[in-house]
């Protein structure tokens, strides 16, 4: 499942058309909530903040090869 995830969002960065609400998609299963409670913020081709009840975290993407990428957050530092 997580491949897949990981491929999807990958061909949804490669091509351009991800909006806010595919990166709260992708973003709820690494920070452990739901879409509808990420906000997005500072959204840049391979990095953005996702915040979700007062917690920020940094996210980004890294494309592996061309047919994967490696998706990541992990919680701001204060």
């Amino acid at each position: 499942m997580r491949k897949i995830l990981i491929l999807l969002f990958s061909v949804m960065f490669l091509i351009g058309c991800s909006s806010v609400a595919s990166y709260q998609r992708t973003t709820a299963g690494k920070i452990g909530c739901v879409p509808e409670d990420i906000e997005i913020s500072n959204l840049k081709d391979d990095a953005w903040v996702a915040t979700c009840k007062g917690k920020r975290f940094i996210c980004s993407i890294a494309q592996t090869s061309n047919r994967s990428a490696e998706f990541n957050c992990t919680p701001e530092m204060k």
